[in-house]
């Protein structure tokens, strides 16, 4: 077990100003600066020396990944989420702590009963919607439109930017959801924000629980949020550390707006702490990042004291188009970075979007034998539970000895689970169930042994089916467990072998999407088709069958995009484009240099 003095000590000078802090704090962590160990200080300073029991820290995150290492390093310094510390993201905080203890306060039976739906349900309450108004968009398309309405609604905010009939599918869709009553994943914060706007006491009640509310990635996490923070700390008396970036903010088309985190950092009962190294990358990469934001206000970050080569950043220009540019990445760059010592899993290609270029990547990956992982591929289900039954069935075949899988990793996850079909407690996880949890994965198979049958061995001892039927929050879990059983069960089923290390990494390339790619570190990153038309993106006119320049707005989203590209990068980045791209229909156009890459160039002194 790790030494919370220890680890405190090992922190900057303004890490621990922002963990001692003992007030409302936004931490402004840039890349790589180390805010993930600022964050489980804090957390654990709170809970063992600054706030009295029974009370506790409500510890918020964008994704369960990030939820999951958190509870990984706490449990090393010996807290473990339980009642006096809730791990997780924003839905189930607002679930498990606001909607159901308290949605009867409101006189509202839909908030009370209603169970939790996944889009793939709710899809065609939007096709009813949009039907029903006029609206001529698919569902898919619609999906962003139609949470940004709501969020705006819900926050009081201009809805001027949208056609008069999206709004109304919005508040169609809403009634739907109410006649058949069911919440999805975006009004258990909608209605959360409801009943704290409403309920003076909930306020009162949430803030003696949790008087402290810590929240990773707030840049992300929406405007509902924010106004639940507000109602919180503001009228309510709970203290907020909020981390995160503004320049890191590139889930917009989800309600992500920098302005969030900034309105934090302008408040006067907020104290501002950035943290201003950055241990991830060298002098020329920050450079070269910091240039790419556009920005004449520096943001000043500096190396590892520590660091001495700056790194190296290679901006390639490649005859042709984009199966040239394959062609060079396979024949120039990945030899370059092999013979450097890098191996393959510290090696990524970060691409902005699905189409040729991702095909033409893993058919030349293919064919050259070079073992990737394409993390978009679906040939199984990608939600928490899958990719926790891969990491079960890795240790139960006991192949990976360079990749061992800790039983404890393992019991968390399985833990959580129980939690959320209303079988454990939250923090309580009996010695039984861990017996179980063990035994299951003793039971000797073979590499080659259908699926089907661990699957079914799985199910047996532990319950899954059960369980999974039960559960509230996690809903996508329930319904890949569905899917992947029922694959396994035909004819052409996948072995135990194929299935525990598809999505394995170590000795693979990643080939990821710049989205996908945000919070990871990778020794070297290359990123193809960075040129004009394609990053920042423009738009085909289809009346006058021009291509539009990109809006400010769409222009700033693509610029944070490529910064978080760049600076996934801890030694090496290799940025490419060519003089023309194919575009959607095949044909191909004139294009050049991305007006980031001349940018950089004028930065750094290059031609």
């Amino acid at each position: 077990m790790l030494d919370l003095r220890t680890e405190f000590d090992r922190l900057n000078n303004e890490q621990r100003e922002a963990v001692l802090h003992n007030g409302n704090t936004v931490v402004l962590a840039g890349p790589g600066s180390g805010k993930t160990a600022t964050l489980v200080v804090k957390v654990a300073h709170l809970i063992r020396d600054v706030i009295t029991p029974p009370c506790g820290v409500a510890c918020i995150t964008y994704g369960r990944d990030a939820a999951g290492e958190f509870k990984h390093r706490l449990s090393d310094l010996g807290i473990k989420p339980g009642h006096r510390l809730f791990l997780g993201t924003v839905h189930g905080f607002c679930l498990r702590h606001i909607v159901r203890p308290f949605g009867a306060l409101i006189g509202d039976n839909y908030v009370e009963k209603a169970g939790v739906v996944l889009d793939a349900t709710t899809d065609r309450y939007v096709q009813i919607a949009i039907d029903e108004v006029g609206v001529n968009e698919k569902v898919g398309w619609f999906r962003t439109t139609l949470s940004r309405i709501r969020k705006s609604r819900a926050c009081g905010e201009d809805l001027r930017g949208y056609q008069a009939n999206q709004v109304k599918a919005a508040v169609r869709y809403e009634e739907l959801l109410r006649e058949k009553q069911e919440l999805d994943f975006e009004a258990i914060v909608l209605e959360s924000l409801k009943i704290i706007r409403e309920q003076p006491r909930v306020r009162d009640l949430i803030n003696c629980k949790f008087p402290w509310l810590v929240i990773d990635e707030y840049q992300d996490l929406g405007g509902p949020l924010h106004q639940i923070v507000g109602l919180l700390s503001g009228i309510g008396s709970a203290k907020v550390f909020a981390v995160g970036d503004p320049d890191q903010t590139i889930h917009t088309f989800n309600g992500a707006d920098p302005k969030y985190l900034g309105e934090l950092t302008g408040a006067k009962t907020f104290k501002t702490v950035r943290l201003k190294f950055n241990y991830r990358s060298g002098s020329m990469l920050i450079a070269a990042s910091e240039a790419a934001l556009g920005d004449p206000n520096p943001r000043g970050y500096l190396p590892d004291p520590n660091r001495k080569d700056p790194g190296e950043i290679h901006i390639r220009q490649v005859g042709g188009g984009s199966s040239e540019q394959v062609g060079d990445i396979h024949s120039q760059i990945i030899p370059f970075i092999t013979r450097e010592g890098i191996p393959l899993h510290e090696i990524a290609i970060l691409y902005p979007r699905k189409g040729a270029l991702l095909t033409q990547l893993q058919e030349q990956l293919t064919v050259n034998g070079i073992p990737f992982v394409a993390e978009r591929d679906e040939k199984f289900p990608r939600s928490p539970l899958i990719k926790w039954l891969q990491r079960a069935a890795n240790r139960m075949l006991g192949a990976a000895p360079d990749e061992p899988v800790p039983f404890e990793e393992l019991v968390w996850e399985y833990s959580s689970l129980l939690e959320n079909a209303g079988v454990l407690e939250a923090g309580d996880f009996p010695l039984q169930e861990r017996v179980r949890l063990y035994v299951s994965l003793e039971k000797p198979f073979a590499q080659g042994s259908p699926l089907h049958l661990w699957l079914s061995h799985l199910d047996e001892v532990l319950g899954l089916t059960k369980h999974l039927a039960s559960t509230v929050v996690r809903k996508e879990d329930a319904e890949d467990w569905k899917k992947l059983t029922a694959s396994a069960g035909m004819n052409q089923s996948p072995t135990i072998a194929e299935f525990a290390y598809y999505g394995r990494v170590r000795g693979k390339l990643a080939i990821t999407t710049l989205h996908s790619s945000k919070g990871r570190q990778f020794d070297a990153v290359i990123m193809p088709c960075v040129q004009d038309g394609l990053l920042p993106q423009r738009s085909r006119n289809r009346f006058r069958s021009t291509w539009d320049n990109p809006t400010p707005a769409r222009l700033a989203d693509d610029r944070r995009l490529f910064y978080v590209g760049l600076t996934r990068a801890r030694r090496y980045i290799f940025v490419i484009y060519s003089e023309q791209y194919r575009d959607e229909k095949g044909l191909m156009l004139p294009s050049g240099p991305s007006r980031f890459i001349t940018e950089i160039k004028q930065k750094l002194g290059r031609s």
